[in-house]
């Protein structure tokens, strides 16, 4: 995916909390992006399965309690904007 503003995936990450907030920076640079070009579907399928993985994450007991419900907000409001941009994306043929 060239040009999209993530970070590579980083090798051996410390934690799933590490990995949860490092998923979270990269939604929302992915969101950023989408504000901008809200027609590129690349961004958006990268987001979506960001979005996906983190809420994966926040799902495992070892994430710090403050950091997962942190996350799950931040992840509802992402979902809610991303679900619209489906509802007026035209469909594909």
């Amino acid at each position: 995916m060239s040009g999209t503003p993530v970070r590579p995936q980083y090798e051996g990450l410390d934690s799933p909390t590490t990995e949860l907030k490092h998923d979270l920076v990269d939604i929302q640079a992915l969101l950023n992006a989408l504000r901008d070009d809200p027609a590129n579907g690349e961004l958006h399928e990268a987001c979506w399965a960001k979005v996906a993985h983190a809420a994966h994450l926040t799902n495992s007991p070892e994430v710090d309690p403050g950091i997962r419900k942190a996350a799950r907000g931040h992840l509802m409001e992402a979902t809610r904007w991303l679900a619209s941009l489906d509802a007026a994306r035209p469909l594909r043929p």
